[in-house]
């Protein structure tokens, strides 16, 4: 009878969440500049317990609601794009009727190099130590100023949040992230690394979500330091943002500096290796 109660209550919470934000998306109040904190991995457990409470529910929609500062729930942004959506509201009263998913449990590897979120729905290149490939896990790459060929700057205008350092250089151009993924959609004659040719640079959201699988080594060899997103400092452009997977922390830094890579890629509902464990 109480677990009925507590059902109720917290679909009932998260109507009430659903009425409330229905004028759209609400900031969380975490501003971006050189860092920021990662999210928690279970969304709504703000007090880090492995659980969430129908108390850590009512903060989260007021933090939704402005009525609280994103402070009071650490993992109140699940997807870090400093935002408090209905989505993740939802998120979290799934977690409180289902429990909070462990860090490695929602990955699944494939068996090819890839390892997919069974959560999210995508799909991540798998590195290796000393493989002396476009996977090796100690390559690191520039993100740029220019792009060394045609084919990188059309994969950076593509694919890049702001296209500053985009342009194709003059003469001799650095090894860019740009033309890296280039070389990974072009493995095995052109059908693509893991026969897909779709992967693109992730964003610090997507990175950031990420980071405590990869503590645990889900998705092999991994650096814990820098690893470059595709977004850009918009207030200068010659900056870019990547994740910390050392603590999952957002940083800046120049685009003619280097920065570990990893690819990602959307997988549709047709593949099985998302929705079957």
């Amino acid at each position: 009878m109480l677990a009925v109660r507590r059902r109720t209550e917290l679909l009932a919470l998260a109507g009430s969440a659903l009425i409330a934000s229905a004028g759209g998306v609400v900031h969380a109040g975490t501003t971006r500049g050189s860092e920021v904190d990662a999210p928690a991995v279970c969304a709504g457990d703000c007090d880090d317990s492995g659980t969430v409470s129908i108390d850590e529910l009512v903060t989260l929609v007021k933090i939704a609601l402005g009525a609280s500062s994103a402070s009071a729930c650490g993992s109140a942004d699940a997807d870090g794009d400093r935002r408090v959506t209905i989505d993740e509201i939802v998120a979290a009263v799934k977690n409180a009727l289902d429990g909070c998913p462990t860090a490695s449990s929602e990955f699944v590897d494939n068996g090819d190099g890839t390892v997919t979120d069974t959560h999210s729905g995508l799909m991540w290149e798998k590195k290796e130590d000393g493989s002396a490939d476009l996977h090796d896990s100690s390559g690191s790459y520039f993100w740029g100023l220019c792009q060394p060929s045609a084919a990188a700057a059309d994969a950076c205008l593509a694919g890049a949040e702001v296209t500053t350092g985009c342009a194709p250089c003059d003469g001799p151009g650095p090894t860019t992230i740009w033309l890296w993924l280039v070389a990974v959609n072009s493995e095995r004659g052109g059908s693509g690394f893991a026969g897909h040719s779709d992967w693109r640079l992730p964003s610090t959201g997507e990175l950031q979500a990420i980071v405590p699988a990869a503590s645990l080594g889900v998705l092999g060899a991994t650096p814990a330091d820098f690893y470059w997103s595709s977004e850009t400092d918009r207030g200068d452009p010659s900056f870019a943002y990547g994740v910390n997977f050392t603590d999952g922390s957002i940083h800046e830094a120049g685009k003619p500096e280097l920065g570990y890579v990893r690819a990602v890629r959307q997988v549709s509902p047709a593949e099985p290796a998302v929705w079957h464990r």
